[in-house]
């Protein structure tokens, strides 16, 4: 995902000759393809053995990812510091960085449990929003925010969101006064190996984009955030408009059968391509005409970032996010109904299938973001 790509492109940016890097990782054989990619110059641990909780401490934790944490002397905080110190024992660390930022767990943990000077956790999409679509336990997670030196979002309007929605929820719900925390470091990513990768051979496994018709293509979770289902019922204005197109889906997750039907419902079998995840999306990506991105809700994406970078036309719905990265001619921004996203892609082919747009300097980019970690996330001068 998004959030695992910037990790790995964040990690190989880093001054390995000025800092020792320890990355904590769950057990998770699901993302060994991912783990492989971590620079080896990173020394990786895996928790491995469980926390260790006395009867009292396993009870007191329970009720904090529950229900979240009003007060310290409520935490067990002895087992959250044993549990760290079996990986780092008498080991004290700069800053300490929880950059996936989504399980009350591993928040707490970083936060009691490891010794740094300074520890700071991103905020990788609109997250009270994300609370309520489909990320319950992140009550849990904003109640330790308190515990954390800086909050960190990943665009400037996603901060914003946040501020809006995030922060006043913490503040009615904890009492917890979050605004002055907050800052914004965007996402990284690394536009040579993303090009380099695109040149690669077209995945075999589904039949490769046509010029007889126009190439549409998103890539993200199959989840509700994402909302492809509006994305769907767009595609199907798009064929009864009279335009040959086809769409390119790709990924996983717990709507896909949902999708699935519901694009075999509305005649869309032989339009739309469904894809499972892709270790290597950009061939499609260079290879398809435009790409689209339907969601309700996003931080910064990272597949946003990849179509820029390869040049490819991208309509969007106009939210935080995806607003930051091409309101300033990037793109298309549209309202977040499915008519709208329609008639962006009919308007799209209707012109050759080509739009105007500013060209996107990944190089100064990367340069930009780079320093934004160094200064605010590292404290370097």
């Amino acid at each position: 995902n998004g959030v695992t790509t910037s990790f790995l492109a964040l990690l190989g940016s880093l001054d390995f000759s000025r800092w020792d890097v320890a990355v904590v990782l769950p057990e998770d054989q699901r993302n060994r393809i991912f783990q492989a990619r971590i620079d080896s110059r990173a020394a990786v641990f895996y928790p491995g053995a469980p926390d260790g909780f006395t009867y009292a401490e396993y009870a007191a934790h329970v009720r904090f990812i529950q229900h979240g944490a009003m007060k310290t002397d409520k935490l067990p905080v002895a087992a959250y510091e044993r549990f760290m110190d079996r990986m780092f024992p008498g080991v004290g660390f700069d800053v300490a960085v929880n950059f996936n930022g989504y399980q009350p767990g591993d928040a707490v943990r970083m936060a009691f449990g490891v010794r740094a000077g300074r520890k700071v956790i991103f905020l990788h999409n609109d997250l009270e929003r994300d609370r309520q679509i489909k990320q319950p336990q992140l009550r849990s997670v904003f109640s330790t925010y308190k515990y954390y030196d800086r909050l960190f979002c990943v665009s400037a309007d996603n901060l914003k969101a946040n501020l809006d929605g995030m922060v006043a929820f913490v503040r009615s719900e904890f009492g917890d006064e979050l605004a002055g925390k907050m800052d914004y470091v965007r996402n990284l990513m690394q536009p040579e190996a993303i090009v380099a990768r695109s040149r690669e051979v077209l995945d075999s496994g589904f039949s490769p984009p046509d010029h007889g018709y126009c190439s549409f293509m998103t890539i993200g979770r199959l989840s509700p955030e994402k909302d492809h289902e509006r994305l769907l019922r767009a595609m199907r204005r798009v064929l009864d408009a009279g335009v040959a197109a086809r769409l390119y889906l790709v990924g996983d997750g717990r709507q896909g059968k949902l999708l699935r039907r519901l694009a075999g419902s509305l005649g869309l079998r032989d339009s739309v391509v469904f894809i499972p995840f892709l270790a290597n999306p950009y061939p499609l990506m260079a290879a398809c005409d435009c790409f689209v991105l339907s969601s309700d809700i996003e931080g910064q994406p990272i597949t946003v970032l990849e179509a820029l970078t390869l040049g490819k036309p991208i309509i969007s719905t106009d939210i935080s996010g995806p607003r930051d990265q091409l309101k300033d001619g990037y793109g298309w921004l549209v309202a977040p109904d499915s008519d709208a996203l329609a008639d962006a892609m009919i308007r799209f082919v209707s012109q050759g299938k080509q739009m105007e747009r500013k060209r996107f300097d990944a190089a100064v980019y990367v340069a930009e973001v780079k320093k934004e970690f160094r200064t605010k996330v590292l404290g370097e001068a």
